[in-house]
């Protein structure tokens, strides 16, 4: 079990079933980066994978991440209907580390 669900155990006195943990965990997960596909449909797995994030309608500097096969249905929509795709890949930790001591070296 993750760290949600000792959160939950140690917050509560009796123990919710282990259905119920995972209901929570999923929503606390939803939407976040490594959590859970912000697609309630689909809510696979984010870890590990490649992530697409989508601006929050309303908020600066807020995302909903997503996996890559809803992230494609996503931006296929838009495609279709002339507006410029909303989602967009999360860079990966390390090519950013990288891309960071490159601009700071000398051209």
């Amino acid at each position: 079990m993750g760290r949600y669900t000792d959160m939950l155990r140690k917050r509560l006195r009796n123990p919710l079933p282990p259905a119920a943990v995972a209901s929570v965990e999923r929503r606390v997960l939803k939407g976040q980066k490594d959590g859970n596909c912000n697609r309630t449909a689909c809510q696979a797995p984010l870890r590990g994978r490649k992530q697409w994030r989508m601006k929050a309608v309303g908020f600066e500097n807020l995302f909903h991440h997503y996996c890559d096969t809803c992230a494609n249905l996503f931006n296929s929509y838009d495609r279709s209907q002339g507006k410029a795709p909303r989602c967009e890949v999360v860079p990966d930790r390390l090519r950013d580390e990288v891309e960071i001591v490159l601009a700071g070296e000398p051209s």
